[in-house]
């Protein structure tokens, strides 16, 4: 997988987590995008399995976590699926 689908595959992911959690609280995206500084169609973009963003600023989905009252977690996976953490 290149540089790009993977991103696209990503996305996607956010988008379908998004979708749940935020429904999972019973909340519009209008209200998720209020929560966020953001707006109803951005949330909906990010939402959307037809056609997700490439690409995201990751303040983008600090925000959207913290709308949602989570933090948001990244983690670094090998091919294999092994999960990196290491603390400095």
């Amino acid at each position: 997988m290149n540089v790009t689908e993977e991103v696209g595959e990503q996305a996607a992911q956010f988008g379908m987590r998004l979708r749940e959690l935020r429904r999972s609280q019973e909340m519009s995206q209008s209200e998720l995008a209020s929560r966020a500084g953001s707006t109803q169609g951005m949330v909906s973009q990010l939402e959307s399995r037809e056609k997700p963003p490439r690409d995201m600023l990751l303040s983008t989905m600090v925000q959207l976590a913290a709308g949602l009252g989570c933090r948001l977690k990244v983690r670094f996976v090998d091919n294999v699926g092994v999960v990196y953490l290491r603390r400095f």
